[in-house]
């Protein structure tokens, strides 16, 4: 299918509705969203934490890209493209871990050092210049303790600029290490569990243990918009009571922030952009990030970061941290993947946005539009 000129004019002019079919099932909509979206943004790889020791490393595939973010010995990060420059073989194939002194190939032993500087060709031609077959550069940045790859070995813009107004400073969540990561292959267009995480009108329905500890009730949006920006941020989440656990108090003893004078309340930041959702509350912080594998298939992953001096079954039970999140997440991915089922429907048209709950998802579209030049 093609998409249309036409097309696009009635999408634009229709800013109280939701995207239209194709945006969820063609493949082509899909191509045009990795070349002018996914493949020039930010994307979340883990926390500094994983990124302690010289040659320590984490791998981030998507699409047909693979990168590893390593660390030198001087402490710099670098983000390498996982292609061997001798025949294209994949250099890393763990999630994470450490490649001590070098990178190394084992097709032909080519190794590299954690700069991507290749270090030994064993047997290649006398004259052969090693120098000129560095592994290839992506980009890197940190922000918050987070870290982030962009394809693109120059990109237009770094995290710190596009995040600067969501003021998180508070939680130091760079003091923090991931206490939790899991990752799961859904049916479902990346877009429908993004849009179905950006509001809780489904949440009194559908979701009884967060009714529970979070306002659903709203007499206005959750979330500021920030002028020409690509997220939307609030220092003030409707938490009930202390926290987003399963009876509604703090999960961790030791808190997040200053241990003088801890965070009280919850923040949340959602970049439309960039894929990354993150509730962090005064104990604990849930990130979830989507990365789309096909028009119809996503991988969903919810990453807990706890403060980096708390010790499971000392000062949190996991089990219990992550109650609510499990129990919430399996009951949206069922809704996710029956929407989906009904989407490929060429019955479905879409509807409405709610003018109070569903605010930061008309923002998403206008965004998501914008970045996919439609």
């Amino acid at each position: 299918m093609t998409i249309t000129a036409s097309s696009e004019i009635a999408i634009k002019d229709l800013p109280n509705v939701g995207l239209p079919r194709d945006a969820y099932v063609s493949p082509d909509w899909f191509q045009r969203e990795l070349d002018t979206f996914f493949l020039k943004r930010w994307h979340y790889v883990g926390h500094i934490s994983q990124l302690a020791n010289p040659g320590d490393f984490i791998k981030f595939d998507f699409v047909d890209y693979s990168v590893i973010v390593t660390k030198n010995r001087s402490g710099d990060l670098n983000a390498l493209h996982n292609v061997c420059r001798h025949r294209g073989s994949r250099l890393v194939d763990a999630e994470e871990g450490n490649c001590k002194r070098a990178i190394v190939c084992q097709y032909h032993a080519w190794s590299f050092d954690h700069d991507g500087k290749l270090m030994s060709a064993p047997r290649m031609h006398a004259d052969f210049d090693k120098s000129a077959y560095p592994l290839k550069r992506a980009a890197v940045d940190v922000w918050a303790g987070l870290v982030f790859v962009n394809f693109s070995e120059n990109p237009e813009t770094t995290v710190a600029e596009h995040l600067a107004a969501a003021d998180l400073s508070q939680y130091r969540l760079e003091h923090t290490r991931v206490a939790w990561d899991v990752k799961k292959i859904l049916n479902c267009n990346w877009k429908v569990l993004w849009e179905n995480g950006l509001e809780c009108y489904h949440c009194a329905v559908n979701h009884p243990e967060v009714s529970k500890v979070v306002r659903v009730e709203r007499d206005g949006p959750l979330g500021d918009t920030i002028p020409d920006g690509d997220f939307d941020w609030t220092d003030n989440y409707p938490l009930l009571d202390e926290s987003l656990t399963i009876d509604g108090k703090f999960g961790v003893k030791k808190m997040l922030g200053d241990p003088d004078s801890p965070p009280t309340q919850a923040s949340y930041v959602s970049w439309h952009t960039g894929s990354l959702e993150m509730v962090v509350l005064p104990d604990f912080v849930k990130i979830t990030t989507y990365k789309p594998l096909t028009p119809t298939t996503t991988e969903s992953r919810v990453i807990g970061l706890v403060n980096a001096d708390a010790i499971e079954g000392v000062d949190y039970d996991l089990a219990h941290l992550r109650e609510v999140g499990i129990v919430t997440r399996q009951q949206d991915d069922d809704l996710c993947e029956l929407i989906q089922r009904g989407l490929k429907s060429p019955a479905y048209e879409p509807g409405p946005y709610n003018d109070v709950y569903e605010t930061i998802n008309r923002n998403f579209k206008r965004l998501y539009l914008e970045a996919i030049g439609r």
